[in-house]
């Protein structure tokens, strides 16, 4: 051993980002109203209860994490009792960018597409403190894939539902501050930019869910999740998403 050399060094390793995530205990809770005001696929032809028992739909490893739909809704998240809660801007995240990938299933001719999203927001719920990432069905391209803010701002399309691969990568920024915080979304799609202002800085989580669907196979997988900026105290169990 060198001189000076501590005797135990310990190197801390995050967990994977998708260990941050788990599933609502009851409907409602945790970003779980997404998939169930969406019980209903695009077509209206599909309906369920919810699905409580996240661990057989859920699944992730050191970079990606996976949900499987079925004839329930689905839903996990980074809900707010754990410690991967933060603030976007200007005193907190500067960008959010990861990859998507969603199987052909999900948007095929036979059973039309099932709504499904990766999105955030902060307890309590309103719209305007809601970033939609990635929602199908809702925004410009009916049936498609699109970037949005609840339907505020300027939203853009980014998949049609005939579009054989759905796959690709999101990048967000944010600044300013308190009520007063720019939203940025890209693709790496078609480089569009979906943009809006968010009333509120602080308190903000990962959801990521799925209506009920009719076909098999259908997956949505996000990998290579990353943020810049500062989590601050209060996200601490982020840190290891923070990369600047």
């Amino acid at each position: 051993m060198t001189v000076g050399e501590p005797e135990d060094l310990v190197v801390s390793t995050p967990p994977p980002f998708g260990a941050l995530f788990t599933g609502a205990p009851a409907p409602g809770e945790y970003g779980s109203g997404g998939c169930l005001s969406n019980e209903t696929n695009c077509t209206g032809t599909t309906t369920a209860e919810f699905d409580s028992n996240w661990q057989s739909y859920f699944v992730y490893d050191d970079t990606s994490m996976t949900i499987t739909a079925n004839d329930s809704c689905r839903t996990v998240s980074c809900r707010p009792d754990s410690a991967c809660v933060f603030t976007l801007g200007d005193n907190g995240i500067t960008e959010i960018s990861f990859d998507f990938a969603i199987s052909g299933p999900c948007h095929s001719e036979e059973f039309g597409t099932d709504w499904m999203a990766f999105w955030m927001f902060s307890d309590p719920w309103k719209g305007s403190a809601e970033v939609d990432f990635l929602e199908a069905c809702s925004g410009p391209i009916p049936g498609g894939l699109n970037s949005n803010f609840d339907g505020r701002g300027d939203q853009v399309g980014i998949y049609e539902q005939s579009d054989p691969d759905w796959h690709g990568t999101i990048t967000a920024t944010f600044s300013g501050s308190g009520s007063d915080v720019f939203a940025q979304v890209t693709n790496s799609v078609n480089n569009e930019t979906a943009s809006s202002t968010l009333s509120r800085d602080s308190g903000y989580y990962f959801v990521l869910d799925t209506s009920p669907t009719n076909a098999d196979g259908c997956t949505f997988t996000i990998s290579n999740l990353s943020m810049k900026g500062s989590v601050g105290e209060s996200g601490k169990g982020c840190a290891g998403l923070v990369q600047n």
